[in-house]
């Protein structure tokens, strides 16, 4: 009976050896074949996130790189033995990557998703990323990881940049239109007084004293001589009230540039110059000077009168060199004087001066045709204003 109770023991001993090898067996034929899953879905996700252009990267609650894709490699240009397993801030610096480790820890705290934006010097380059992060949750784990996504948005912040300066830009030069349509207005108004006075002052009076002789001519007791007299004085008058008509006329809009072009103008209104001020002006212009269309004439002329004005009222000078000269697709219009000078960056920065459209006037002038305005100036050292305006070939 022992040995029979032995042998029974024995058989089913074998039988649970048998089993137990059996289940091991197909333990660890399960578990290959998980572990061929596993490393079939990392090699698939690892294509996947190499496949794409972002940049991704997963870091733990310590911050420490786990994984980096290629396309993030190539960016930092960092070799990949360099960054796994290191602290990401030890791998990327600046004041913009504190934003992406403040959302990296929001994300562990919260465990949901979180989007920011932050700015990274790469080299000498600014690049600008929105980066996705994404809580990982490790299987049968309580600990997980964060997988980030970035994407270079680097031109469009380019251009949102260059929209905000540009809408900036529009905003100043609306409110330099506004304060330069005000001091237009403003300088219209002073224009009509001043021909209002002398009109009243010159062409008035002759009227009146033309009036009055005409009154007395009336006398019959009037003598020969008398008459003569008041006749000859009334001449004078209508000549000197026809002279006043035409300056007026001449200050408004000189006909001779309408008439004969913009040379015979510039020198017209040179002779009347010197005349008034005793400033000699020396002008050299392009031989072709006529084929410059009447819209680029009516500001030159305006150029050279504003500032010819400027001269007399301020400059103390004696003489004044006027020189326009067409090189490649400029025309370059250059007044020159030998006067007192003053410091250019006081009158530029005071903007519109207190005794008409000045410099500013002129500025603006030439910037609606496109071009540019160069002022230089020392004290005692003269002054030399200088444009340049696009032109055609001549």
């Amino acid at each position: 009976m022992l040995i029979i109770g032995t042998l029974v023991f024995l058989s089913f001993s074998v039988i649970i050896i048998a089993a137990i090898g059996l289940s091991r067996n197909r333990l660890i034929k399960a578990q290959k074949e998980k572990l061929i899953v596993v490393k079939a879905s990392e090699k698939k996700y690892r294509n996947l996130v190499e496949s794409i252009n972002d940049g991704v990267f997963v870091v733990d609650n310590q911050g420490v790189l786990l994984f980096v894709n290629t396309e993030l490699v190539k960016l930092l240009g960092i070799p990949l033995d360099k960054i796994i397993d290191q602290p990401l801030q030890d791998i990327i610096h600046g004041e913009g990557v504190k934003s992406l480790l403040l959302c990296i820890e929001q994300t562990f705290k919260t465990e949901k998703v979180e989007k920011v934006e932050f700015d990274l010097t790469i080299g000498m380059n600014l690049y600008w990323f929105e980066t996705i992060l994404i809580p990982q949750r490790k299987a049968e784990v309580s600990s997980f990881n964060v997988l980030g996504i970035s994407r270079d948005i680097t031109e469009r912040k380019v251009l949102e940049n260059k929209q905000r300066e540009l809408v900036a830009t529009l905003k100043n030069q609306q409110e330099t239109l506004k304060l330069l349509s005000k001091e237009v207005i403003r300088a219209q108004e002073e224009e009509r007084a001043r021909i209002s006075r002398d009109i009243h002052d010159e062409i008035g009076q002759a009227l009146t004293a033309l009036t009055f002789n005409l009154e007395l001519l009336k006398n019959p007791e009037n003598q020969k001589e008398e008459i003569e007299k008041r006749i000859e004085d009334c001449k004078r008058l209508v000549e000197t009230t026809i002279e006043d008509v035409r300056r007026f006329s001449y200050e408004l809009r000189p006909t001779i540039l309408d008439d004969l072009g913009l040379l015979p103008a510039f020198q017209s209104h040179a002779r009347g110059y010197k005349e008034r001020t005793g400033i000699e002006i020396q002008i050299n212009v392009i031989r072709d000077i006529d084929k410059i269309n009447d819209e680029l004439k009516t500001v030159l002329y305006r150029i050279f009168q504003e500032s010819l004005n400027n001269i007399a009222k301020h400059a103390h000078a004696s003489r004044v060199i006027i020189d326009l000269t067409h090189q490649g697709n400029k025309l370059n219009f250059k007044i020159q004087d030998n006067g007192v000078g003053f410091n250019t960056d006081a009158v530029l920065n005071r903007g519109i001066d207190a005794g008409g459209l000045g410099i500013k006037g002129i500025r603006e002038r030439v910037e609606l045709i496109g071009g540019k305005l160069n002022l230089k100036s020392k004290p005692n050292k003269g002054t030399e204003l200088w444009v340049s305006i696009p032109y055609g070939e001549a």
